[in-house]
């Protein structure tokens, strides 16, 4: 499996591609693109994009070289990137989009792409090495590091990172007033807890669910606001990434810690346009403050 990395481009690629690789991405990624993944500030592997929804995107494996390419993987041709690449047609993948990191240039048609989808490969020849022992481990290796990328989740549904589920608690009747005091929050705490602008605490999922009678997974759920979709643009990527590593937290606190600190900021602009905007400055700012950290 090819050993990437987040700041030295892979061997072999061209200039254009070399560029791309510690190039800031600018837009959200398109069928037929090949993007270089990362979670945490380490490099993961590259991907075809096959298809774009809401939250996720669909991809397929790609390698570097045609080492690894036996009669089951394709070859994808040296005038994309520079170098022949080995395409896993079969282990179209589901990722989350905050996982996408530089975007290295168009690689298949959008018609080309569908094909590949429902087993159709025109004009792409099949890997010609037998299935040996190291090769069969190197994309056994691939598959499995895909597998555990599917399974990354931002926000993910966890104590600390989910916010509260009010709707369950307004189901029972349970107004601002009396979940201040069920959860056992200070007022101002409290008050952000309920509006979602701040997660739920375990103390407190705890007391609400003794109080309530409820499962204690009935209480949390996952941000799904603007501001969250926004963080999870590869055009917040890198300040993400550079915030992690200068405060030594995971990628997912660090996409937390902007998300609080965008919520707790007074303002009374709601445009999407301006929002992204507000995000970016916030992001920014905790950047910059980070950098002078001891």
């Amino acid at each position: 499996m090819n050993d990437l990395s987040l700041i030295e481009p892979a061997a072999g690629l061209r200039d254009e591609a070399r560029a791309a690789w510690t190039r800031e991405a600018t837009a959200m990624p398109a069928v037929g693109e090949i993007w270089l993944l990362s979670w945490n500030a380490v490099a993961h592997g590259l991907v075809l994009v096959t298809a774009v929804f809401p939250d996720y995107v669909l991809g397929m494996p790609v390698l570097m070289g045609t080492e690894y390419a036996t009669g089951g993987e394709l070859v994808l041709p040296a005038d994309i990137l520079g170098t022949e690449l080995t395409l896993l047609h079969e282990a179209e993948t589901g990722l989350g989009k905050f996982l996408f990191h530089r975007n290295l240039g168009h690689a298949v048609s959008a018609d080309d792409t569908a094909g590949l989808r429902i087993g159709r490969h025109d004009g792409l020849v099949a890997g010609s090495h037998p299935l040996t022992e190291d090769i069969e481990a190197s994309l056994s290796a691939t598959l499995h590091t895909f597998q555990a990328l599917c399974f990354i989740e931002w926000p993910a549904l966890t104590v600390g990172e989910s916010i509260l589920n009010r709707s369950v608690l307004e189901g029972l009747g349970v107004n601002a007033r009396a979940f201040a005091h069920a959860s056992g929050l200070d007022v101002p705490s409290a008050l952000r807890t309920w509006r979602g602008q701040e997660p739920l605490t375990e103390r407190a999922q705890s007391r609400l669910a003794a109080a309530y009678e409820l499962s204690p997974a009935e209480l949390l759920l996952a941000p799904d606001d603007e501001e969250t979709r926004f963080l999870s643009s590869p055009q917040f990527k890198s300040g993400v990434v550079e915030l992690a590593v200068n405060l030594a937290i995971t990628e997912g606190a660090a996409r937390n810690a902007v998300r609080a600190d965008f919520a707790l900021a007074a303002r009374t602009d709601s445009f999407s346009a301006r929002k992204r905007t507000l995000v970016a400055d916030t992001l920014a700012r905790l950047v910059e403050s980070s950098r002078a950290t001891p």
